[in-house]
């Protein structure tokens, strides 16, 4: 599977592989703006889940 974080212009943000039995992951979000959370199959390429996110901060550590 892989997640996609699209900012709220449509940009990949940032992106990321999860392998099978993985519990979490790091990521990048951009700061003071909505953006999405895609789940993306690896197999096929279909979009198995999106979910939108509203960030607040200034900054990213």
């Amino acid at each position: 599977m892989k997640l996609v974080v699209f900012a709220e212009r449509r940009s990949t943000f940032d992106s990321t592989t999860v392998e099978s039995g993985q519990r979490s992951v790091t990521m990048y979000l951009p700061t003071k703006q909505n953006a999405t959370l895609t789940a993306v199959s690896a197999v096929n390429g279909i979009v198995v889940e999106r979910r939108t996110l509203a960030i607040g901060g200034n900054e990213l550590f």
